[in-house]
């Protein structure tokens, strides 16, 4: 737990450092349905940003109905480039220009891209609080498996955003952060993981847990445990009599 709070600082350090460098956009906020290149314009450094929204559409340009480039998964890490535009045609929806590691880019809705955030994901069932205090414990919790941005660090709390597996949207709130790991290969059996969970089809989603659990890339998981144990339960042949009612018969 002691590496993972070290890696949470460290990671947050380096964001710090670099969005000191970062120079403020000028003039006037952007006309509707325009880029805002002032930030570019005026040598703003690129800043890493966290995607909280599984498949989000990247586009040629800021709207909707433009030519779609490609997707971004929930949890992927992504280049914010500077440049900001609002579609108001769409509910003056905001978009920002991002970079993927693949070197595609374009536009993806700024909401749900969260700058400077770090990629981690609940490693059990945690309660959400209003703010870094015990007294302000929610109704509300997010759950194991749970894909978020880490947007700041106090002390042992963490403030996320992210959507909830019970939620519709994303929300923002308090957590401890002795139950979020931001390793990679946890991120990424998390969010396969529960896609095959919520499988409604038996077969169909004991065959997507095996395919996770017999994967070597995704040997080193926390989750792969559970997995096992949900496929364990899911071999067992409910119609079968136990070994010691069979022996007494015998």
């Amino acid at each position: 737990m002691k590496k993972i709070a070290f890696f949470f600082l460290s990671t947050f350090l380096l964001t710090a450092c670099s969005q000191t460098e970062k120079t403020s956009a000028t003039g006037d906020k952007a006309m509707e349905g325009e880029a805002s290149t002032d930030q570019s314009e005026a040598g703003a450094q690129p800043l890493a940003a966290v995607c909280v929204w599984d498949n989000l559409s990247v586009r040629a340009e800021p709207n909707a109905k433009s030519k779609y480039i490609t997707s971004i998964s929930i949890g992927e890490t992504l280049t914010l480039l500077g440049e900001s535009a609002v579609d108001s045609s769409d509910n003056n929806r905001a978009y920002a220009r991002v970079s993927l590691a693949d070197g595609k880019e374009g536009w993806a809705q700024s909401l749900l891209v969260i700058e400077g955030g770090m990629a981690a994901v609940f490693t059990d069932d945690v309660s959400i609080y209003k703010r870094p205090d015990l007294l302000t414990k929610s109704d509300k919790s997010f759950s194991q498996m749970d894909i978020v941005a880490i947007k700041s660090l106090q002390d042992d709390w963490a403030e996320v955003v992210g959507k909830r597996n019970e939620g519709t949207w994303i929300e923002t709130g308090w957590v401890k952060k002795e139950n979020l790991s931001p390793k990679p290969v946890d991120i990424a059996a998390a969010k396969f993981g529960r896609i095959a969970l919520n499988e409604k089809d038996m077969e169909k989603r004991k065959q997507a847990i095996s395919d996770i659990v017999n994967n070597p890339d995704f040997s080193g998981s926390t989750f792969i445990p559970r997995l096992e144990g949900e496929l364990e339960g899911m071999s067992i042949d409910p119609m079968a009599e136990p070994a010691d009612s069979v022996a007494a018969q015998q």
